[in-house]
């Protein structure tokens, strides 16, 4: 549900008579195997975005603005992290959820977005995602490419909220290690911040390519040493939220992954500073057979995820915490 804009049926204008020629209406549709109430549960809840929806590495409560809550959204395009605020309205009773962005995005003057399930039996239902768009301009030509636009960019997000809302529940994994810490959370911050230094400060870490175009908001790219000799590459958009910690999504996954969420906390209290770390994956049911073997079951994948990512973490935590107690 990018603010951006950010085929299915569309449409311009009103819908009732004559077009209006600065309106953009669209509608997209898409069928899903899963219960209305169990689609529009895992669309409500903003913590389960990063892992349904590709360009989203991100998304915060801000608080209340009228009758609408503001949602922080911070998501990818184009190799960039972007953040903006949308306006959320939430309908539960009728599985229904409005939003907007609080600034449209030019050249647009208002972009509106409805999200509707609606139960086709107990056990599938049609979720409806549609756009208003109003238009600074009558230009026919960026009209099209607004609809155009549109058109790309909802049918992905309802394909992606297609798989995970028929994803079965067992390819799934969260989990996360804590680590405390003597020293003030700025310390730990700019240390997880600053990973320009991370070759001169992480003994497994050869290579950083760092870019941040906007502030808090990264591009970081890494080479590491793995455990049989070999460099791994990794790229991740992150998220920096001075002093709290630091969210990221990887851009670059192994096969066993279908998406990969980190949320690094910094929660400061009287007795010091304790890291946690969050990790949530969605495991890749053709890559763990392509990864580790024919004959892999999930048990095995979750422990190889578990081990391989808190040894990953502990590598960072660790010296983190050494760096900072001195």
């Amino acid at each position: 549900m990018h603010a951006h804009l950010e085929k299915g049926s569309t449409w311009s204008g009103d819908p009732g008579g004559m077009p209006e020629p600065a309106v953009v209406q669209t509608e997209h549709q898409i069928k899903v195997d899963a219960p209305a109430s169990a689609v529009y549960d895992l669309v409500a809840d903003i913590a389960a975005w990063s892992r349904i929806f590709p360009a989203f590495v991100h998304l915060e409560h801000l608080g209340t603005s009228a009758s609408a809550d503001r949602i922080g959204m911070w998501s990818t395009s184009n190799d960039e992290v972007y953040h903006w605020v949308a306006l959320w309205t939430a309908h539960p009773n009728e599985l229904r959820i409005d939003f907007q962005p609080e600034v449209a995005p030019p050249p647009m003057t208002h972009l509106h977005r409805t999200l509707i399930v609606e139960p086709l039996s107990g056990n599938d239902s049609l979720v409806r995602l549609l756009h208003t768009c109003r238009l600074a301009e009558a230009d026919q030509a960026v009209r099209d490419s607004i609809r155009q636009t549109t058109d790309e960019v909802g049918n992905a997000e309802l394909a992606a909220l297609k798989v995970a809302a028929e994803r079965p529940a067992e390819l799934l994994m969260t989990f996360g290690d804590a680590v405390p810490i003597n020293g003030s959370a700025q310390d730990v911050y700019d240390f997880l911040r600053d990973a320009q230094q991370w070759p001169e400060r992480l003994s497994h870490v050869s290579r950083v390519s760092l870019r941040e175009e906007t502030e808090n908001l990264q591009v970081l790219e890494m080479d590491t040493t793995e455990r049989d000799g070999g460099t791994l590459t990794t790229k991740m958009a992150r998220v920096c939220l001075p002093h709290r910690g630091i969210v990221f999504k990887h851009l670059l996954l192994p096969p066993l992954g279908a998406s990969h969420t980190v949320r690094w906390l910094i929660e400061e209290s009287a007795e010091g500073v304790t890291l946690r770390s969050e990790h949530t994956v969605v495991i890749d049911e053709t890559g763990m057979a392509t990864m580790l073997g024919g004959a892999a079951g999930l048990a095995k994948a979750n422990e190889f995820i578990h081990n391989e990512l808190t040894t990953k973490t502990r590598l960072i935590f660790d010296q983190a915490k050494a760096f900072v107690e001195g």
